[in-house]
């Protein structure tokens, strides 16, 4: 399953989707749920990037609609969303897990007075790694890529696998 990113936007939205329109292996996910039998139980939500200004607090309307209609508190709901910042809302509306990108991690990071500083840390508080609120969690990959100068400081690339285990009920 994929989702589009502001760059996705920024090369051509429509190109992107008719390639993953062709593909075989991956589904791309623009404001839609996916499910299958063969995991009873999960729900994967995916929404586009909303394309804010990179400063700006993205709003999710559309998400909270959404969901507030259709999403079943008795699944695993799992939400792809490019942009972390969509870990202020995602809580509250039921997600159990959020899986997001779009910080690089911080590209270029340095640590002046022992303190690691970088441009990620400064847009949001959900920058790389692992966050946790009420009973939903958040994961930010730095990812493979970069955002203008193609460096990389003190944040290696990364590819993230998230193994899903069906808990079982206390007997």
């Amino acid at each position: 399953l994929a989702i589009l990113g502001n760059h996705d936007f920024y090369f051509g939205a429509r190109r992107i989707e008719a390639g993953y329109a062709r593909s075989r292996t991956v589904r791309l996910l623009r404001g839609e749920r996916w499910e299958s039998d063969a995991l009873c139980g999960l729900s994967i939500w995916g929404i586009d990037d909303p394309m804010t200004q990179l400063a700006a607090s993205a709003r999710y309307p559309s998400l909270a609609r959404w969901a507030g209609s259709e999403l079943d508190p008795r699944r695993y709901n799992l939400l792809l969303s490019h942009r972390p910042d969509a870990f202020r809302v995602a809580p509250g509306l039921g997600f159990d897990l959020q899986l997001s990108g779009h910080t690089h991690g911080g590209q270029i990071v340095v640590a002046p007075w022992g303190k690691k500083l970088h441009i990620a840390s400064v847009l949001g508080r959900w920058d790389r790694g692992s966050f946790e609120e009420r009973s939903s969690r958040l994961y930010v990959s730095r990812g493979l890529g970069f955002a203008g100068v193609p460096f990389r400081r003190d944040c290696p690339t990364e590819i993230t696998l998230h193994e899903l285990r069906r808990v079982r009920a206390a007997a």
